[in-house]
């Protein structure tokens, strides 16, 4: 062989056997990208060494990891490559097949695995998908998926680990023990006559809403699109937003139901809707969700995103709770539930974590159970049980385009701004909060993508506009083209 080819063949052959993956994938909260054009299916190979590499150097004793997938149409494809990437590691891998990441979760918690991978990209468009990566319990996050990347992109730095046989390989049927574990939990509410209308969004929550319904009897409850279908040819499961959560509006009304339930695409989300299609925000959820828990632990704290409701803070008070503020991030909020020893927390985007009677994680199976819990321990319909929080007029979350040094600009002109009044009180664990007389705003850095995130709050819709105002004659000022 000439030198001109042993150089290939040394030299270059070893670097095209690891990706050129875009560095971006790689978000606060897991690895998340389009299939095809940000990574592609065999990438994952690679990224499955890099996070054996990590559990290796995590000082945690890992053997054995359970995997799993939602129904994304490439998520079989990524699961195999991921698996085969841990295994020629020498990890014990089992296989939970296609479900939703709550049920991942469930396996580690209940189990006692060493370690769990989900395939998934939660509420992302189909042509999405990604990985999110546990360590014994805990979801990575933060540093621990930048020291994924480094060792994805750097594979010489790598632990050496003398792999002496492959590990092996069997499936579980997880889904079957978590339905069990809800099912005994909950068994007071079998049979219950609620009249709901469920929305799966062809996500992984077909795989577990239909037979919940047989086993919990609930003959009152109405299924949309729960035929798991990664193309999601009905609308982006994100129950959060309203244009997607249409279908499920115009069937709530149509059959007269108490309220409609959506999932997002994995599952560990579920937002409710009211009898006249009304969509609850994350923050409100929460709010309900506390309210037993506060009559059961008064004077325990309940822990939320900055970016959460006036009416939430004073719920919570009255109802006798400590509210507790947190950075964005449901790996935020569960840090500050620990710190706090908080039974629940959550987050705007319906994120909803039960350390109550529970594991400690988000799961909308398990919120939805809870939430049903509340209406047949108070005898009130989701529409009732509202009234009782006080009403504010609220923006949406404007999430505009912005290079992140400019975001960072725009935090500190409005605390230059704000600093100098008497009658406002600053919040800075996450961006800027601002509490003013008659409401707050909020404008913070997306975590994730190259955004500027901003939310208003008013007692009065002439409160809220004139609060929208101020923040948008400082960002004038400032040269900062930000339109409100």
């Amino acid at each position: 062989m000439s030198r001109y080819w042993l150089f290939i063949f040394f030299i270059i052959c070893p670097y095209m056997l690891f990706s050129v993956a875009d560095e971006a994938i790689f978000k606060e909260y897991d690895i998340r990208g389009i299939v095809g054009k940000e990574f592609t299916i065999q990438d994952t190979y690679q990224i499955g060494c890099a996070i054996a590499s990590f559990y290796n150097e995590s000082g945690v004793m890992v053997k054995k990891v359970a995997v799993g997938a939602d129904g994304r149409v490439h998520s079989p494809a990524i699961k195999e490559q991921m698996i085969e990437g841990l295994r020629s590691n020498g990890f014990d891998i089992i296989d939970i097949g296609t479900c939703p990441t709550p049920v991942l979760y469930f396996a580690l918690h209940h189990f006692g695995l060493d370690a769990g991978i989900m395939i998934t990209a939660s509420h992302n468009p189909g042509e999405y998908n990604g990985v999110k990566m546990c360590l014994g319990k805990h979801l990575l996050s933060g540093n621990d998926i930048k020291r994924v990347r480094s060792l994805y992109f750097n594979p010489d730095k790598r632990a050496a680990t003398e792999v002496l046989e492959r590990g092996s390989y069997g499936e579980e049927d997880m889904i079957s023990y978590y339905l069990d574990f809800l099912t005994n939990q909950f068994s007071h509410l079998k049979g219950m006559g609620i009249r709901a209308v469920v929305d799966c969004g062809n996500g992984a929550a077909g795989t577990v809403m239909p037979l919940l319904l047989e086993r919990m009897q609930w003959e009152g409850v109405m299924l949309l699109y729960p035929e798991v279908d990664g193309t999601y040819p009905n609308h982006i499961a994100d129950p959060t937003v309203e244009s997607y959560m249409a279908d499920l509006k115009k069937t709530v009304i149509h059959a007269n139901a108490e309220l409609g339930l959506g999932f997002d695409g994995d599952g560990d989300r579920m937002a409710p809707m009211t009898s006249q299609g009304r969509l609850i925000k994350g923050d409100l959820l929460l709010a309900l969700q506390s309210r037993l828990i506060l009559e059961r632990f008064p004077g325990s704290a309940v822990v939320f995103d900055i970016s959460s409701s006036k009416s939430l803070l004073q719920i919570v008070k009255q109802w006798g709770g400590v509210p507790i503020l947190s950075q964005t991030g449901v790996a935020n909020v569960k840090k500050k539930m620990a710190e706090t020893g908080a039974w629940v927390g959550g987050e705007m985007s319906c994120h909803t974590i039960f350390k109550d009677r529970y594991y400690g994680y988000d799961d909308g199976f398990y919120s939805l159970l809870r939430l049903f819990e509340l209406f047949d321990r108070t005898g009130l319909s989701l529409d009732q049980l509202l009234t009782d929080i006080p009403a504010v007029c609220s923006s949406p979350t404007y999430r505009l385009p912005c290079p992140r040094e400019v975001c960072f600009e725009v935090v500190h002109a409005l605390t230059e701004h704000f600093a100098h009044r008497s009658d406002c009180e600053l919040i800075t664990i996450d961006g800027l909060r601002v509490h003013l007389p008659n409401g707050w705003g909020i404008v913070r850095a997306s975590n994730t993508e190259p955004l500027i995130s901003m939310r208003f709050e008013g007692d009065s819709s002439d409160d809220l506009e004139a609060i929208k105002q101020e923040f948008q004659a400082i960002f004038d000022a400032e040269n900062i083209k930000l339109c409100l």
